[in-house]
């Protein structure tokens, strides 16, 4: 059996996001678990090989680079589409929650959030605009519809009008290095970084789609209102595109008590 996948977000470099992570770790065990299959790899610029999971795995470079809405369209509609209609495979897997509507393939679809009907402020207009056009379309289009959790199952199924049960679950998963360490390492680990103090970590992109804000925000009433224990909070900073009110969002009272009430805080 031929699979495709659309594998645009395995980035070359040594580190993936969220959507990366994803894609490498459930490409990693599906080619492991299911070695009669061939699996074609759709890269839309020069992949590195780490990505090449198994013998099972056939790899493909289909222009042009897709990080614009205008090339996303190009790559899922144009060089996506007709690879599909030349080599015809048994399905297309998109673990990154777009896909091709302009063929008859089945498609297997991954949502991770609706963030941008939730917050459209944190995205840019054109980006808005291909979302909101296309993603309801590729929920619709596949032939099996799957959520990172329960709360984007439902959420879909409230926003799209589609049957919750028919939407399968597949979570995000930490590594098996993520556990808790031992109390002497952790005592070292505040003192590194917190004054040895219990912190707070985030960890993500440094982007207001993150809501970083409201995390900003909520450290701060957690503070205000008199945590039992003292606490440290990463400074966290991100530029803001030209002509946005803030240019720079840039919170260190965390680090140097007493904190800023919420009230002064950017309102998100």
């Amino acid at each position: 059996m031929h699979i495709a996948v659309t594998t645009r977000f395995l980035l070359p470099g040594g580190h993936l996001e969220g959507l990366g992570r994803y894609t490498f770790e459930a490409l990693r065990c599906l080619v492991q678990q299911q070695p009669q299959c061939t699996f074609h790899f759709l890269f839309d610029r020069a992949y590195d090989p780490r990505y090449l999971l198994g013998p099972n795995v056939v790899p493909h470079v289909l222009l042009p680079p897709a990080r614009h809405p205008l090339l996303m369209l190009a790559w899922y509609e144009g060089a996506v589409a007709h690879w599909l209609r030349r080599h015809r495979p048994a399905a297309l897997l998109s673990p990154e929650g777009f896909t091709v509507l302009g063929t008859s393939v089945p498609r297997v679809v991954v949502v991770h959030d609706l963030a941008y009907l939730h917050r459209p402020q944190d995205i840019g207009w054109a980006m808005a605009r291909y979302y909101a056009y296309f993603l309801p379309r590729f929920a619709r289009a596949a032939t099996q519809l799957v959520a990172v959790s329960d709360a984007t199952r439902q959420d879909i199924a409230q926003q799209y009008g589609l049957a919750a049960q028919n939407i399968l679950v597949a979570h995000n998963a930490p590594a098996r290095h993520f556990a808790p360490q031992p109390a002497a390492m952790q005592a070292a680990t505040r003192q590194r970084f917190s004054h040895g103090q219990p912190y707070f970590l985030f960890v993500g992109a440094l982007q207001p789609r993150k809501n970083l804000r409201n995390l900003l925000r909520a450290f701060a009433l957690f503070k205000a209102e008199g945590a039992r224990r003292p606490a440290r909070c990463a400074c966290c900073w991100w530029a803001a595109r030209p002509g946005r009110q803030d240019q720079y969002l840039r919170y260190s009272a965390a680090c140097r008590p007493p904190c800023r009430p919420p009230s002064l805080l950017p309102a998100a």
